[in-house]
């Protein structure tokens, strides 16, 4: 089971149980690997017009910090194989790192949702 707190969530994808993480090194990985910010990645994502680059630069960021050994190769054969479950993962974990501000625990780690996750 993943800890909602940290922005873990538990994803099936192509029958395989994963940890995503959705924590500040994804967001950077991701940041890196797509050129563009956050804000605009999760914006396409929740729209549902993310390109295929993108959705799997932001799966293999929320995947490898607790499945290290997937390479980037590794991710786009999973988004090839099952694109719904991982889309799924990766709502899971985003919603889990930005909880609407009633969810949130006093003194919780999270600042709310950044506006792209908002919805």
């Amino acid at each position: 089971m993943g800890n909602k707190f940290r922005g873990e969530a538990l994803a099936t994808i192509n029958g395989l149980q994963m940890v995503m993480v959705m924590d500040f090194n994804a967001m950077c990985d991701m940041e890196e690997t797509t050129g563009r910010t956050l804000e605009e990645v999760l914006t396409d994502f929740e729209s549902g017009r993310i390109l295929s680059k993108d959705l799997r630069a932001m799966a293999f960021a929320m995947l490898h910090e607790r499945q290290p050994k997937l390479r980037l190769r590794d991710v786009g054969n999973l988004c090839g194989e099952d694109a719904q479950g991982v889309m799924a993962g990766c709502a899971a974990a985003i919603q889990a790192a930005f909880p609407p501000a009633e969810e949130v625990p006093a003194g919780g780690a999270s600042a709310g949702n950044p506006p792209a996750a908002q919805g």
